[in-house]
């Protein structure tokens, strides 16, 4: 099944390329990623028993998020003494 989508992808860039002059794989494989997400934010959205929950998707947003975990867990080690001893 993956081949077959993979084949689809593959043949659809191909096509793409063909009728438009200057473009690359890479740039054909951008507008079918954001395609795919638009399409699926419409889904989402159109579906009234959808429980999503949207978060900020920027390029610093994971990192973000990751630090606000870690920062989370750092400060609950403190009330939790096995985990604040450092092994050596």
């Amino acid at each position: 099944q993956r081949q077959a989508i993979v084949s689809g992808l593959r043949d659809s860039v191909n096509c793409f390329k063909a009728d438009v002059a200057g473009v690359d794989s890479k740039q054909v494989m951008d507008l079918l990623l954001v395609t795919q997400y638009f399409d699926m934010m419409k889904d989402i959205g159109g579906n009234s028993r959808s429980n999503a929950v949207f978060m900020n998707h920027s390029p610093g947003a994971l990192q973000d998020l990751t630090q606000a975990i870690q920062g989370g867990f750092m400060s609950s080690l403190p009330a939790a003494p096995s985990f604040a001893q450092v092994q050596r």
